[in-house]
């Protein structure tokens, strides 16, 4: 652990095998092209890292922050993050691959042009997040936010798997507009009027402001 962190600036390359690493210090680290095979992080602060071009093997991170961390054209495999601030955090480019990332803040994050195979997204915030990805199967969004996230509404997305929940927001979000009235009652009892209500409340435009 301490030559990680006494290498913490020049951690380019680096080739990490193995490794329990708990309340480790990397922030704004420079990571380009390194890999980590077989160990965890956990408590720790990975924020602003440069993990670029990086790969990643059978690796639990937990419990860390890494915020606005660097993942471009990254290659992970195998990885677990659980419990991480990743907001900011941008992986575009990078190929994951059984992938789990559980209770995770990945708002405003990035995976635009992202591969993405058999990959879990489980109780995550990825409001504002781009997933217009470049190729994925299996991915699975399982209690998680997707308010507001950016997609291109193709077989990237539309092939992934959602909970009833999320569905029942998408039948509320097509009630609002369908132009047939009973296709509109049939979406609103698959929604739930609770959840139209709640859908229908959250999009309805503000009222105008008062003139003075």
């Amino acid at each position: 652990m301490a030559s990680i962190v006494s290498m913490k600036r020049r951690l380019q390359g680096h080739v990490q095998q193995g490794g329990h690493f708990h309340d480790v210090d990397l922030r704004s680290a420079q990571a380009f092209q390194s890999v980590w095979e077989s160990l965890t992080f956990s408590k720790s602060r990975l924020s602003m890292v440069d993990f670029r071009a990086s790969k990643w093997v059978s690796c639990h991170v937990t419990s860390s922050t890494v915020y606005g961390a660097n993942f471009n054209a990254a290659g992970l495999h195998n990885v677990v993050f659980l419990d991480c601030d990743m907001e900011q955090a941008s992986f575009q480019g990078a190929v994951l691959r059984n992938v789990h990332f559980k209770d995770c803040r990945l708002a405003y994050g990035s995976f635009a042009g992202a591969t993405l195979h058999d990959v879990v997204f489980e109780g995550c915030n990825l409001h504002g997040t781009d997933l217009d990805y470049a190729e994925a199967t299996g991915v699975q969004y399982a209690k998680s936010n997707l308010w507001s996230a950016k997609t291109v509404f193709g077989c990237a997305f539309w092939n992934s798997g959602f909970t009833v929940e999320t569905c029942n927001r998408f039948a509320a979000l097509l009630a609002r507009v369908h132009p047939d009235p009973k296709a509109k009652e049939a979406l609103i009892a698959v929604a739930g009027k609770t959840t139209y209500d709640a859908v229908d409340r959250l999009m309805r435009p503000e009222p105008d402001s008062p003139e003075f």
